[in-house]
């Protein structure tokens, strides 16, 4: 259980530190798709930060999708 609230502490402090990076990230790739460049979206700390929170998210056994995070993160790495 330790283990488990540790993981989920970490991956809520790092959206806390990086706004940018809480949410699926759908709706953001959907609106670059179509034309709208939202600022400080799409760059190296998002995706570190999305990386890590989701890897400690799943990790700590929440009940959260990886999907919608991971279509996020594919469009950080091909951007």
């Amino acid at each position: 259980i330790v283990w488990c609230v540790a993981f989920a502490c970490v991956a809520c402090g790092l959206c806390l530190l990086v706004p940018s990076a809480a949410g699926s990230g759908v709706p953001e790739v959907m609106a670059y798709l179509n034309g709208i460049k939202p600022p400080q979206l799409f760059n190296l700390r998002v995706l570190a930060v999305k990386l890590l929170s989701c890897i400690c998210a799943v990790s700590s056994r929440l009940p959260v999708g990886a999907e919608g995070p991971m279509i996020h993160i594919g469009a950080l790495t091909a951007g």
